[in-house]
């Protein structure tokens, strides 16, 4: 489990993160949302150790994250930053490749490779030049590789899959399809944390919403009761409307003035 006590987070004078708390659960898939410049990947970076924090403390699974070092940490957390830059020349399959972990045998690479190709829609993508995709076959590919790299992990410990914007260049099919893929990943032992910025997405497919807003958490709930229209318009600063038919909510809005 990830743990956050108290924590803040400052750029010189300008607080980016106060007091937050916060718990993360495996078999969860939460979603945070908030306007542009709330803190959300400021949050993640904290929560991945990227970032120190300023004040407060950070526990996984029963540990400081401080306590953690990077060859740790990698087996048992991935991330997914908003942007991703690759100069070299490699083929999908060297890209996905680079999650693997050292001394796991080449059949298990074979496995695990055929196995992300397939839940990304990436068949027949293995042998073409990383640069000559578009970005949104770009996106699914890197999360292949994060993905990958969590299974390489001992498999009876507690995983996290971090994913700031995951879905921001891909078409609706594809936006569909990895958070879809995101959901059949969470077991007793894999959590996820996904950044979005569609507020249906999140609607469709979170367990639990994590509203940021101006540094702070305003409200971390299962998903029925945090995304209501009263905390969303004072959030986002439109006039927003939470309808909902059978088990599904559709969020709609108008800008004021």
């Amino acid at each position: 489990m990830f743990h956050a006590f108290d924590v803040s987070f400052a750029r010189g004078r300008r607080q980016v993160i106060a007091d937050m708390n916060l718990e993360l659960r495996t078999d969860e898939l939460t979603v945070v949302i908030g306007p542009n410049g709330a803190g959300k990947s400021t949050l993640l970076k904290l929560l991945t150790g990227v970032l120190k924090p300023s004040a407060g403390t950070i526990w996984f699974d029963g540990r400081s994250l401080q306590q953690w070092n990077a060859r740790e940490l990698a087996g048992r957390r991935a991330v997914l930053s908003q942007s991703t830059s690759l100069v070299f020349p490699f083929t999908v399959h060297e890209v996905i490749s680079l999650g693997l972990a050292e001394g796991i045998s080449v059949q298990d690479k074979r496995t695990i490779i055929h196995e992300v190709l397939h839940v990304f829609d990436l068949n027949g993508f293995e042998h073409r030049l990383f640069q000559e995709l578009s970005g949104g076959e770009k996106q699914r590919v890197h999360l292949a590789r994060v993905v990958c790299q969590l299974k390489c992990g001992e498999a009876e410990k507690p995983k996290f899959l971090f994913l700031d914007e995951p879905v921001s260049n891909l078409d609706i099919k594809h936006q569909i399809n990895v958070l879809s893929a995101v959901r059949k990943l969470l077991s007793p032992q894999l959590g996820a944390f996904v950044i979005l910025h569609d507020l249906n997405l999140a609607a469709a497919y979170a367990d639990r919403v994590v509203i940021v807003h101006e540094g702070r958490i305003v409200s971390n709930d299962v998903m029925a009761r945090a995304l209501n229209g009263k905390t969303l318009s004072v959030v986002f600063g439109v006039d927003m409307h939470v309808s909902k038919a059978g088990m599904w909510r559709r969020i709609s809005y108008n800008t004021r003035g």
